[in-house]
Formats: C-alpha cells, structure tokens, sequence
C-alpha cells in the first residue's frame, strides 16, 4: 500500500488595513463634525449675549443647536454613499490581494472561488456601524457643547474660557473620530480577512501581532496588564469555529492583529 502523503502546511502573510482606508474613514467623520464646528462663533455669541441677558436679534443657543440638529441628517445620507464606496473598493483589492497571495504561495487560481457577492452583507453592515457611530458621534459633540455652555452661561464664565470649552468639545469629537476610524478600519480588515479565508477552507490561522509596544500585554509596553494579553497570543495557532473569549484578530476594540491563515495542501 502507499502511504498517504502528510498535507503541507503554508501560513500566508497578513494582510493589514491600509492607513489609506482609516485616513478616508476619519476624514469623512470629520466632514460632519466641521459642520457643528462650522457654527463656533455664533454659539459663543448667543453664549455670551444669554449671560449677559441682553436681548437682541440674534439667535439664541437652542435655535443655533436645532439648526446643526436638521443639517446633520442629510450629512449622515451622504456619509452613507461615501463609505459605502469606500468599503467596496478595500473588499475589491483584499480579494485581488489575497488571490494574488494564495496563488503565489501554492500556484492555486481563486477567481472561480473569490466573489465579490460573498461580501455584498459586510459591506452593508460596516456601512450601517458607521453611519450609526457618526450619529452617536455627532449627538455626543452637540451634546457636550451645549451643556458645557449653558453651564458656563449660569455661572457667569468669561468668553475666553467659553471659547475654549467649545474648542475642547471639538477636540473631543476629532479625537473619538480617529480612534473610530482606526477601529473601523481594522474591524473591516479582519472580517474579510476571515470571510475570504473561511471561502477557500481555511479553518485555522495564527495570531499575530504588530510586535511592537502597543499591543496588549506586552510586558515593556504601554498597557502591559491588558487581559486577555495579545502579545501571549503572537504566533499561536487558533481556530475560526473556537476563538478566544474576545473574538478573532482586528475584532477586539481597536485591536491591531492580524490573522495569518493556515493553509494544509495536499
């Protein structure tokens, strides 16, 4: 009898999100927020007239907020179409790029396997998160900035100081944008990094890491007691049908791993 030949196993490199998609992501957040911001002198004008109780033509603070309130809406329509766009060009070159990988790897052509169509929902779905994170963004922002300013109204605040409670309100805002534009991103990275490996077979991947002070847990960085710690997971191998408790790599809030697929030929 001949023996059966032991499958070889090849683990592919990562494919990471590009800095380019996160650049776009939070640009387009910080489209919206301008348009809160966009107001800042006529907020701290109506701030300023209300604490000193004088009564003019200008608008007062609720009219200015409600103003910003009806514009955000169609801002968020728009937001939709661009990052839908957005989305469907990175699911466009992830497919390319891991056809080209696998191919090159184990001279196998994945075009009758990779279809756009297998994406279509996680388009769909990102699309639907982060429209709803810019809403939930932009609410908080308005938020902030009116509290902060009626609080400074009641109690007499000087302009100065109420100009630098909206700045640091917009501060805020760009702030939470980035660091949702850097989570989306690598959220949207890892699921197609999971989808397209799941499409081929691959049940298997290692975790791994970008290996530098950042990542969760590592004993010289900067949040060396994250648990669970990601730096302990770097290049062990884990399964897509039983992951760890928070989730596969780039699942994890802000999470920057990858998952390298584990591919057995025969």
């Amino acid at each position: 009898m001949k023996r059966r030949r032991k499958p070889r196993v090849v683990v592919l490199s990562p494919i990471r999100p590009r800095k380019s998609c996160e650049a776009e992501i939070n640009r387009i957040i910080v489209g919206v927020l301008k348009e809160i911001e966009r107001h800042r002198g006529e907020m701290l004008a109506a701030a300023s007239d209300a604490r000193n109780e004088l009564f003019t033509d200008r608008a007062d603070l609720g009219s200015i907020m409600e103003a910003i309130r009806n514009v955000l809406g169609p801002l968020a329509t728009a937001a939709r179409f661009m990052l839908r766009r957005l989305f469907k060009i990175e699911s466009v070159r992830h497919g390319a790029r891991w056809m080209e990988q696998v191919n090159a790897a184990i001279g196998v052509d994945l075009k009758a396997v990779v279809a756009q169509e297998g994406v279509e929902q996680l388009i769909e779905l990102a699309t639907q998160k982060n429209v709803a994170l810019i809403t939930g963004l932009t609410a908080d922002v308005q938020k902030r900035v009116e509290t902060v300013l009626i609080d400074m109204i009641t109690s007499g605040k000087s302009n100065a100081a109420m100009a630098q409670a909206l700045d640091d309100a917009f501060k805020f805002g760009r702030k939470r944008a980035a660091l949702i534009a850097r989570d989306q991103a690598a959220k949207f990275n890892g699921n197609l990094n999971r989808i397209r490996q799941q499409e081929v077979g691959v049940t298997e991947y290692v975790w791994w890491t970008m290996q530098d002070e950042r990542v969760r847990g590592n004993p010289g960085g900067t949040y060396p007691n994250a648990k669970p710690s990601h730096w302990d997971r770097h290049g062990k191998k884990f399964t897509y049908a039983d992951p760890p408790s928070d989730g596969n790599p780039g699942e994890p809030i802000n999470c920057r791993c990858i998952a390298r697929p584990v591919l057995k030929v025969s």
